[in-house]
């Protein structure tokens, strides 16, 4: 179960009226940004570079991130808003509580329900083709919380998880934003704990990094482990 949101953090901006009838902009959710998710997910963050390769300190690198943040009219499949919700194994902003208020949350899911639009009104463009992977549970086929994904001949299962059970989806972005799965595979049921190393994410501590989870680049400083394909979490002396 997803931990309710907390006070938001000192500086949050207030959400979008709930009122209007406009389509949000990216002006409406850049502060919550800024205040929650930018200490880290800029080039030069709290931690090093971005959090695989994920910036949020401007709108182009929201949108054009090399693995996909955001689904435009998807805000249920994208990880930006899955991982501040907590759908990931350390619910974001890592250093939460707090977490996002839900009025907040709201606003950054409607904004990308809306279309992810510029500041000018123009909609994102659908990532077509870019990866993106998220971690939730699996119902035993073809759906990772309620959600779901295409799975075909060319998609890779390793050690097939079943109903009820936590898994990671790598997967492309279709033209019509659903999940084309590449891989699937199993992961441990305590991983959504806040006591399991981070998944999904890049946020390391300073003493010794490992890597358990989906697309992890946190690194320690100190000795780095890398247990899963496509993981970049190394530390500085091995």
């Amino acid at each position: 179960a997803v931990a309710p949101p907390a006070v938001a953090p000192e500086g949050a901006a207030p959400a979008a009226p709930a009122d209007s009838t406009r389509p949000l902009r990216w002006a409406d959710v850049r502060t919550i940004l800024r205040n929650a998710c930018v200490r880290c997910h800029q080039p030069k963050g709290l931690r090093g570079p971005a959090p695989e390769c994920l910036r949020f300190d401007t709108y182009d690198a929201t949108i054009g991130s090399a693995r996909v943040a955001v689904i435009p009219g998807r805000p249920e499949a994208s990880p930006l808003v899955r991982a501040v919700e907590g759908h990931v194994r350390k619910r974001m902003p890592l250093d939460g509580p707090p977490w996002l208020r839900a009025a907040e949350i709201a606003t950054l899911a409607r904004w990308v329900r809306d279309g992810a639009r510029a500041d000018d009104g123009t909609p994102a463009p659908q990532p077509v083709g870019r990866e993106v992977r998220v971690f939730g549970v699996f119902d035993g086929r073809t759906a990772l919380d309620g959600l779901a994904f295409v799975a075909d001949a060319r998609t890779r299962w390793d050690d097939r998880p079943a109903a009820g059970a936590t898994a990671e989806v790598r997967a492309i972005v279709a033209a019509d934003g659903a999940w084309i799965a590449t891989r699937v595979r199993a992961r441990r049921a305590d991983d959504r704990s806040d006591a399991a190393p981070p998944g999904g994410d890049d946020h390391g501590g300073r003493g010794r990094g490992t890597d358990d989870g989906p697309g992890d680049d946190h690194g320690g400083r100190g000795r780095g482990r890398d247990d899963g394909p496509g993981d970049d979490r190394g530390g500085r002396d091995r």
